[in-house]
């Protein structure tokens, strides 16, 4: 499997500077570690602030066209949900058929309501992957190991059977 590439994207509050917010701050902390974790196996990692526009014409070099292609490219889209950035990054998921189906978004339960949730659950028939977490699996690495045996299944597929 060495010899096929995964490429993530990973999606979340920006690593830096760290925020004083509890659940921001883990989120920050996971991102790290999951990219960590996931580099160590052979993963390629992208961070969607880590996108650059180098050689694209200014009319498209707006992050939502560069975020989307890198979408498309994408073989697996990870979204720690709890930044606005990463709210609108969803927005951008939740519509595409093509970007649900390979996209693993992480939300706290104690932020699960309202309209922002009430649109995700609309995406699951799209092939979104819903995931609920409390601050406390956050600290632990339930969530790495979440992410890891996704991206390993994902890998599987690509390698055998695509």
């Amino acid at each position: 499997m060495s010899a096929t590439p995964l490429m993530v994207l990973l999606f979340g509050p920006a690593v830096a500077p760290p925020s004083s917010d509890d659940h921001i701050r883990s989120l920050q902390d996971k991102r790290v570690e999951i990219r960590r974790r996931m580099e160590e196996e052979g993963y390629t990692v992208v961070y969607g602030e880590d996108l650059k526009a180098d050689g694209v014409p200014p009319a498209f070099s707006k992050p939502e066209i560069l975020e989307t292609q890198a979408m498309r490219m994408a073989d697996m889209i990870v979204v720690l949900l709890g930044s606005p950035g990463s709210l609108v990054e969803s927005g951008w998921i939740r519509v595409r058929r093509e970007f649900c189906a390979k996209t693993q978004l992480f939300y706290f339960n104690a932020h699960r309501a309202g309209l922002a949730s009430a649109s995700l659950d609309s995406a699951v028939h799209l092939g979104l992957a819903l995931n609920g977490m409390d601050l406390e699996q956050v600290q632990a690495c339930q969530l790495t190991g979440t992410v890891l045996e996704k991206a390993r299944a994902v890998h599987a597929h690509k390698t055998f059977l695509d």
